[in-house]
């Protein structure tokens, strides 16, 4: 098992969209079990309900 951490801080969502560049690299280019562990801030787009 693979274990990968990301650091999302700040408010504009540029590293975002490279953050899930990034993983969606490792998951289809790792043939290892991967977990992906997000850190963040309250900056995040906040969940939709309904």
């Amino acid at each position: 098992m693979i274990h990968v951490a990301y650091r999302l801080w700040g408010g504009d969502g540029f590293y975002a969209k490279t953050c899930g560049t990034s993983m969606l690299s490792m998951f289809e280019n790792t043939r290892e079990k991967v977990t992906v562990h997000i850190m963040h801030n309250d900056r995040l787009t906040p969940p939709v309900t309904t």
